[in-house]
């Protein structure tokens, strides 16, 4: 029971430190050009919810919820003419009390040569899947690598974005929440793009190259479920009053 709060609590503090990152490449994207992975949460299968892009309820084990990866690239002349080559990183879901695993698919056209979806792996200890690794190596990490350099579809005068992965999350026990998270690989070939029209080839050392928050993934406390399931059979029994 120690061994599992323990992990519960650095799945927690994990989540954070990502999430605080994230906002802080948000906060330093606004003044210089770069590169944003923004995960939303685009469906759920079962009984499951998606109230917005960033919130999802999903009940039940073996619920998938399905995120798609987004990559927003910036410059500053005011002109959608931002490219982007190569995206890599890591997925970790901190663990709220809800369990689960992940898994990841690189999508058309950062399908080229040398790219990878991402191995699963429990790379921070909480006995779950997650997909990459600790640290800059690219063992097990996902790699969307486009040859040539892919554009977006426009945002805003400076910002367009494209899909680069569809990311799942599988419902495995507990309950509570999990936050999954986007960790970006952070040496000079973690990531590469152009902006403002230019082969600049930035990277993560000489731009920013950050996150969005995460998105967090709700099951109701079993009590909650089952109180929902008793509710449930009351209206079915008024409805056959009323047809008796």
């Amino acid at each position: 029971m120690e061994k599992r709060f323990a992990h519960r609590k650095a799945g927690k503090v994990l989540a954070a430190a990502t999430a605080a990152a994230g906002l802080a490449a948000i906060s330093a994207s606004q003044a210089d050009a770069s590169l944003i992975i923004d995960l939303r949460a685009t469906g759920v299968s079962s009984d499951g919810q998606v109230s917005s892009s960033k919130n999802v309820t999903a009940p039940a084990i073996g619920d998938v919820v399905t995120i798609g990866v987004f990559a927003q690239v910036s410059g500053t002349n005011g002109v959608n003419d931002e490219t982007i080559s190569i995206v890599g990183g890591s997925f970790t879901s901190g663990a709220g009390g809800l369990l689960g695993n992940l898994s990841n698919v690189v999508i058309s056209p950062f399908t080229q040569s040398g790219y990878t979806n991402g191995s699963q792996t429990d790379f921070d200890s909480d006995g779950y899947l997650d997909v990459g690794s600790t640290g800059t190596t690219a063992t097990s990490k996902m790699a969307g690598r486009a040859n040539p350099a892919a554009s977006g579809t426009p945002l805003n005068g400076d910002t367009s974005e494209i899909q680069i992965a569809t990311l799942t999350f599988t419902v495995t026990g507990g309950s509570g929440s999990a936050v999954v998270n986007f960790i970006p690989r952070s040496n000079s070939t973690g990531a590469n793009w152009n902006e403002d029209g230019v082969a600049t080839f930035k990277n993560p050392t000489t731009s920013t190259f950050g996150t969005t928050a995460g998105v967090t993934v709700v099951a109701p406390e079993p009590a909650s479920i089952g109180l929902l399931g008793i509710a449930g059979l009351g209206l079915l029994a008024r409805r056959r009053d009323k047809k008796a």
